[in-house]
């Protein structure tokens, strides 16, 4: 009995197809990996590590408590400082805003300042800011997303101190809180400037995002913020005595 054989342009598109889901199922854990290695998802990571040291700590819990309460924070993992007589402070931060108890998906930005004056050392610091009202978050979205990358919002103009800002009539703004390995003298906070981490957000949202727009609304789109999200909606939780 003689068998059929299959035409020659059938064999070539099955083999062709077959290479194809090979590649494709080849490619998956590739693009899975350099996901998880994008810049973006390892600043997210920092975040959430050190946002855990912080919650956890007995001496924060007044501070912690702030969260329940607080319009926004700021997370800089690590702020590289240095300098002699000029110095310099530089690092990248994610910022997220808070929604009842839930929280937006972060947007990183860059924060630089330049400084002159009695200053030695050098230092690795983590910087937290607790953003108090709705207008300071509007005025710090507003300001930072003028620039686009091209300049920096001074906190200054927030009226920022190294602890707090906002006179007493006035109410507080913004509190700040920096813990630092190393010895460094003459640092401060006031005059850092915050200007968009162009590449990190296009990165994480894609071209055209607009950082109003992400901390606008509770976030879940970008999975990498999923720990950090859910910290910050305990802390608040824990906050209100829930």
């Amino acid at each position: 009995m003689l068998l059929r054989k299959k035409p020659l342009a059938a064999n070539i598109i099955m083999t062709i197809s077959l290479a194809c889901f090979c590649l494709l199922l080849n490619s998956l854990p590739v693009m899975a990996k350099s996901q998880a290695e994008e810049p973006y998802a390892k600043l997210t990571e920092q975040c959430t590590k050190m946002l855990e040291g912080f919650v956890a700590q007995k001496q924060a819990k007044a501070i912690r408590n702030m969260l329940g309460g607080a319009r926004a924070i700021f997370l800089v993992p690590s702020e590289k400082m240095g300098g002699l007589i000029v110095g310099y402070e530089r690092g990248q931060g994610a910022l997220l805003r808070r929604h009842g108890k839930l929280w937006s998906d972060p947007v990183f930005l860059q924060a630089s300042q330049v400084t002159v004056g009695l200053q030695a050392g050098a230092t690795d610091s983590q910087v937290t800011m607790l953003i108090m009202t709705d207008q300071a978050v509007e005025d710090l979205i507003k300001g930072v997303s003028q620039f686009g990358g091209s300049g920096g919002f001074a906190l200054g103009d927030m009226g920022l101190g190294t602890s707090g800002s906002g006179s007493v009539g006035g109410g507080l703004e913004v509190l700040t809180i920096s813990t630092s390995s190393g010895a460094y003298l003459g640092t401060t906070f006031k005059n850092m400037s915050l200007s968009p981490a162009q590449a990190m957000n296009q990165a994480a949202y894609g071209n055209g995002m607009k950082m109003g727009s992400v901390l606008a609304q509770p976030g879940g789109k970008l999975a990498a913020a999923a720990k950090l999200r859910k910290i910050l909606e305990e802390a608040v939780i824990k906050a209100w005595g829930k």
